[in-house]
């Protein structure tokens, strides 16, 4: 990704935290464009730091040198133009879906005529129109994700950063969101950068897969995935598919056999 076009910068970053008398260097040196509407799925051991990462990119935390930028401007703090879906739902239980979808709007100063509109679009996109007076206790754990995903949408941020939303979930749950997700992407378009742990939620969601290495985590490589649109679940048995996963799986399990 040439820089000028780039939606999302990380040039040279570092991050190291106090131990003891000394230091931990949890990130040294990471560098990666992000283009505008590109889905990027970054993968590695535990322990290499993605969840840091993401943490400085959404201003959540600060690095201890180098730089991020957002549309050209420099990451300082959180701001409006960088959504976050976390692996815990994060929904307000006192807000109805509706109201936690409209939540981010209504922060903005935007008033209740133009947030419905916003709100029954995303209602709609996610499939939980019947629900949207519903609260948060009275959903499963995907359907809270769902709305999750479109509280991030709807507020229109340039990027989403998402970290490990479908980790807790059950495997068919889970297969399902990835598809829903994938399709909400091609729908709404938007720059994704998305931490999972699973070598096949990498490849079918991602348009390229980072790869990062530990002690200290760096950016080992960068794969693309060229596999054909829309993704459905029978691309996982595609070739293509198959030989994208040996190359991914060999990187990762080489890195988590060194840290172990």
């Amino acid at each position: 990704m040439a820089g000028e076009l780039s939606k999302l910068s990380i040039t040279h970053l570092a991050k190291t935290f106090p131990r003891g008398d000394g230091e931990l260097k949890v990130l040294a040196d990471i560098n990666l464009e992000i283009g505008a509407n590109e889905f990027v799925t970054v993968i590695g051991p535990s322990g290499c730091g993605k969840s840091t990462l993401l943490n400085i990119i959404a201003g959540l935390d600060q690095p201890t040198a180098g730089a991020v930028q957002c549309d050209g401007r420099p990451v300082t703090g959180t701001g409006t133009d960088r959504g976050v879906v976390f692996q815990q739902y994060a929904l307000f239980p006192w807000l109805t879906v509706r109201q936690n979808i409209g939540f981010g709007l209504k922060m903005q100063g935007k008033d209740a005529a133009a947030i419905r509109p916003v709100v029954d679009h995303y209602l709609d996109v996610v499939g939980l129109t019947a629900f949207a007076d519903s609260y948060p206790k009275d959903l499963s754990g995907g359907m809270r994700q769902r709305v999750a995903i479109a509280r991030a949408y709807a507020a229109d941020p340039a990027v989403l950063l998402m970290d490990e939303p479908f980790g807790a979930l059950d495997a068919q749950t889970r297969a399902q969101l990835q598809d829903s997700l994938r399709a909400f992407w091609a729908a709404e378009k938007k720059t994704c950068f998305f931490i999972t742990h699973d070598v096949d939620e990498a490849i079918f969601l991602g348009q390229r897969i980072v790869i990062m290495g530990a002690n200290p985590g760096t950016i080992k490589e960068i794969v693309p995935v060229a596999l054909p649109e829309p993704r459905t679940q029978a691309v996982r048995l595609s070739p293509e598919f198959l030989a994208i996963k040996q190359h991914v799986w060999a990187q990762v399990y080489q890195e988590a056999a060194v840290q172990a």
